[in-house]
């Protein structure tokens, strides 16, 4: 290696520029083995062999300019290996050779040879087609061969494949007897490789002349052929994205390119301006070509699929669609196969999409909306985030809210359907839609477009048939609520408003007392959707309309919600979730009013409509955090349903309470990320670390972002781990998880038990809260080391002593004061429970839970109150058995505590038998005799005389346990 300022340089010997040739040798090769190809395809076509050899020649002389593309990466690799071990690793990364730049450049030049071929030439264009006689060939190896040369070229000479289009086409479009191999070589060269597909191409006019004759081509009759069609049609839908038509650029754009370059002269703009022309012409004939297409009765209806599947791939928002197109999707809608229905749908979403009246948004800070509001401004927060209820978040929730009762107010109230607005912090400018927007109505002049759906769904016949066949569209595996026909009637009455709406309310009518069982549940499905798309469609609408539809609607659901089977209720329940779901609750009050009306419905004997009310509730859980009043009437409804005799209604009821838990809950636990989300951060900032630090430096660097990003984290993990001091929020929410986690469900149950043990290892102290509740529970044991008065005996006393000293007077009183305040609470617990037991509003599971502790709580060291006594007598005569039961444990007890102590006599063996008037025998008391003895014949009933005084009765010894004596 010489340095470049070195006076020493290196010698070279110099190549000769002159060729010892003359020709131009790549012209040489072209033309040789271009005849040698012709000859062999002519003379010798099955010599498959020999022409793939010359046909590798033959890319070669497009594609090989020394190296080949594969050899580039080779060379990649082998200079990073000779740039690491040239550097000095000690140097840093400050260092750059001279000879490794000269070689890093030389090897960019390669890469920029080897990927590009230059403009398309007469030697290309004849190289391309010759390659594509061969991929039309009658051998598939041949074939295939040519196919993935003529895919490279296309690669990587640019528009190289419009050389080929018009010949695809004429072929295809050949009506002479059909050579099967031709066809399919232009099918497989239509559906092309993995980095070459030809009918996405960026061209309106290769779309023009390529997409008919895949929606309908006359050669199908093979098997194989069709499966190549529907393999092209398959990957237009999966790759085909939208090309833009109308190329514009805006002015800030065209004086930045002034500055850089000049100015367009007129003749280059009046050439953009063609160019844009011939684009929307070539997009109107393709669309109005397909639509003709679909009007053919020759069509199968795979091909009729495919063709209207195109149609739908074509839709643009800059360029209004044919009204030819419009009427075919709009007939397609009643069709009788049911992929082309479902197609169709599709394409009258867009057009309502296309159709749709601009928002009119509006741009306030907080401070104003809450001034127009007429409220108190509160503090703000704006700089940090502080998820949660605050004040300046409470105009977003339901509680209190008083609908407006002017059609102004209404227009002009702020209305946020985002759940996460203002939950977590404000923004200093809130942008939102006010709620008006226009409609097209008969008394205004309407766009020819929109006056062709117009006239189509004013039509009573139109709908009804519409409606009828959405009943067969599922199959009998999957009837599920069908998500693009609730779209399409969204957009319809969005755009409408009331238009359709008699037509519509009469058909639902209709399909709600459908008689024919087997089109009930799909009935029912179609109503869904469409009420779904009616109540989701009006949410810009005028109060005057709003009260016409919910006046029809409201008697309509509520004898849906009468009526409900197990068939229908996942439609209904769907309808009712579309209707809620990123909706704010104040627009949608009269949702929330009518399911306020299913809540406090009195219950009914019917035990799956009461299930089903229960289910369709449920759904007020997508208005999250902003309708804390209503989870409260919920709640309370649903402790008086916790004793239902149906299973299905309990357990509905339970998913409610934990529905409503887990709001209540989060209210206290989440601070922008959850704890285990923290877990996730430190192992995605580990992995990022470690990429961004450079190994050859050593352990000492720690770069600026990591330390920051670091910092933040150990912060985040504090804020998750600490939750500040015990507030009164905090303790109103300990409360009430304290009452759930002793409900009777065990769902509930473990649900809050599991929150209540977090918030306790969050919050310091925290469960200080709780205590004198649950001391009642725990004073409930049976076992004796938790007796409530904490006695020691004379024994106990002077072993302490020993030990330690004797007690003080005032600590004997301390101890004696404790032992009262324990009776004393005992004897309050006692006659507390007792009294409950005489409340006529419990019900006969909270009776025998009651009772149970009761009897848990007998003592045998402190008397049991009088008014306990009487309740267990009471109870004795219950109509439920299981608290008679309970009530017999309780006498049983009673009649222990009450029991007359003995009189025990001590005496040995020998007294008792001298006792008798027997001679005393051997008595065995050393050793095991098992067995009959002489010493225990008088406890058997051989020669027993009974006593004859009631003295001798009394003194007569009585053994009754069975082992007594016989041993020993």
């Amino acid at each position: 290696m010489v340095p470049h300022y070195s006076k020493y340089q290196i010698r070279l010997s110099k190549n000769s520029t002159k060729l010892k040739c003359q020709e131009n040798l790549r012209l040489r090769l072209f033309i040789d083995i271009g005849l040698f190809l012709d000859k062999l395809v002519e003379n010798h076509s099955d010599d498959v062999l020999s022409i793939q050899k010359a046909l590798g020649f033959y890319r070669l002389i497009s594609s090989y300019y020394g190296i080949y593309e594969h050899g580039i990466y080779d060379w990649s690799k082998d200079f990073n290996s000779r740039e690491e071990l040239s550097k000095n690793k000690l140097c840093g990364e400050g260092q750059n050779l001279r000879f490794l730049i000269i070689q890093k450049m030389a090897l960019k030049i390669k890469e920029l040879e080897t990927t590009y071929y230059g403009p398309l030439n007469e030697i290309n264009k004849e190289i391309i087609f010759k390659l594509f006689e061969l991929s039309i060939n009658r051998y598939s190896a041949v074939r295939r061969n040519a196919q993935n040369d003529l895919f490279y070229l296309f690669n990587r000479i640019p528009f190289s494949y419009q050389v080929v289009v018009d010949r695809i086409v004429e072929l295809l479009k050949s009506t002479s007897e059909p050579d099967h191999d031709q066809i399919k070589g232009c099918l497989y060269l239509l559906l092309g490789n993995n980095n070459f597909f030809l009918p996405t191409k960026y061209s309106w006019t290769i779309k023009e002349k390529l997409w008919p004759l895949i929606a309908h081509m006359t050669h199908t009759k093979k098997t194989s052929t069709q499966k190549l069609i529907e393999d092209i049609y398959k990957k237009i839908s999966k790759q085909f994205a939208t090309d833009i038509i109308i190329q514009n650029t805006n002015e800030k754009s065209i004086c930045a390119a002034k500055t850089l370059w000049r100015s367009l002269e007129a003749n280059e703009m009046q050439k953009i301006e063609e160019y844009n022309q011939n684009n929307i012409e070539s997009y109107n004939r393709l669309m109005e070509t397909l639509s003709l297409l679909l009007k053919d009765s020759s069509l199968t209806w795979k091909e009729q699929e495919i063709t209207l599947s195109l149609l739908c791939d074509l839709r643009q928002n800059r360029v209004p669609m044919p009204l030819s197109c419009i009427e075919t999707f709009l007939d397609c809608l009643i069709h009788d196969h049911v992929e082309i229905r479902k197609l169709a749908i599709i394409g009258i979403i867009s057009l309502c999409r296309l159709q749709k009246p601009p928002h009119i948004n509006v741009e306030k800070s907080l401070e104003e909306i809450l001034s127009n509001n007429g409220q108190p401004l509160p503090h703000i927060t704006t700089d940090q985030c502080h998820p949660g209820d605050r004040e300046d978040n409470l105009w977003l929730t339901f509680n209190d809210y008083k609908p407006p009762e002017t059609q102004i107010e209404w227009e002009e109230a702020c209305f946020l359907d985002k759940p996460f607005h203002g939950y977590y912090t404000w923004p200093k400018i809130i942008k939102y839609p006010m709620n008006k927007r226009a409609r097209y109505a008969k008394d205004h002049e309407m766009p020819k477009d929109v006056t062709i759906l117009y006239d189509r769904f004013m039509s009573k016949q139109f709908v009804r048939r519409i409606t009828q066949l959405m009943i067969l569209n599922e199959n009998e595996e999957q009837k599920n609520f069908d998500k693009n026909q609730f779209v399409m009637f969204k957009g319809l009455f969005r755009n409408f408003g009331l238009a359709f709406f008699d037509n519509f309310m009469e058909q639902l009518n209709e399909l709600v007392h459908e008689k024919i069982t087997k089109k009930q549940e799909g009935s029912h499905r179609v109503a869904a959707q469409i009420v779904a798309g009616m109540i989701c469609g009006s949410k810009n609408w005028t109060l005057e309309m709003l009260n016409e539809l919910w006046e029809k609607l409201t008697p309509f659901l509520t004898e849906v919600c009468n009526n409900l089977n197990s068939e229908v209720l996942s439609h209904w329940n769907a309808c009712f979730f579309y209707m809620i779901i990123n909706k704010d609750p104040r627009r949608m009050f009269r949702v929330i009013h009518f399911l306020c009306t299913l809540i406090n419905a009195k219950s009914t004997l019917n035990t799956f409509n009461e299930s089903a009310r229960w289910c369709l509730i449920r759904n007020l859980d997508k208005f999250h955090w902003r309708i804390p009043s209503v989870w409260c009437e919920v709640y309370k409804h649903i402790a008086e349903l916790l004793d239902h005799s149906s299973l299905s209604v309990r357990t509905h009821d339970v998913l409610s309470i934990q529905k409503a838990l887990g709001f209540y809950w989060f209210i206290s636990d989440y601070y922008g990320i959850y704890e285990h989300g923290i877990y996730d951060w430190p192992k995605d900032f580990n992995s990022r670390e470690k990429l961004s630090k450079n190994k050859l430096c050593g352990e000492g660097q720690n770069l600026r972002f990591l330390i920051i990003q670091k910092m933040a984290l150990k912060i985040k993990e504090l804020e998750t781990t600490y939750y500040g001091p015990l507030n009164e929020i905090n303790k109103e929410i300990i409360f009430k998880l304290f009452e759930l986690s002793i409900t009777r469900y065990s769902e509930v149950r473990s649900k809050a038990q599991n929150d209540l043990f977090y918030l306790f290892s969050r919050i310091h102290f925290s469960y200080q809260v709780i205590v004198d509740r649950i001391v009642e529970l725990l004073k409930s044991t049976s076992e004796p080391d938790h007796d409530q008065i904490k006695n020691t005996n004379e024994k106990s006393i002077c072993a302490a002593k020993t030990l330690w000293r004797a007690l003080e007077v005032y600590e004997m009183q301390q101890i004696e004061g404790y032992n009262q305040n324990n009776i004393q609470s005992y004897n309050r617990l006692m006659e507390t429970l007792s009294l409950l037991l005489k409340d006529s509003s419990l019900t006969w599971k909270e009776q025998k839970i009651t009772l149970s502790l009761l009897c848990n709580l007998r003592q045998n060291r402190v008397p049991m109150p009088l008014s306990c006594v009487e309740t267990f007598l009471d109870c004795l005569i219950h109509d439920h058995i299981e608290i008679r039961r309970l009530a017999i444990i309780g006498i049983i007890s009673l009649c222990r505590l009450q029991k007359p102590p003995r009189i025990y006599v001590e005496k040995s063996l020998e007294e008792i038998l001298s006792n008798n008037g027997k001679p005393l025998p051997h008595i065995t008391t050393d050793q095991c005799h098992p067995g009959d003895r002489e010493d225990n014949l008088w406890l058997t009933f051989n020669d027993y005389k009974p006593p004859e005084t009631q003295i001798k009765w009394e003194e007569t010894c009585f053994l009754d346990k069975p082992f007594h004596g016989y041993y020993t």
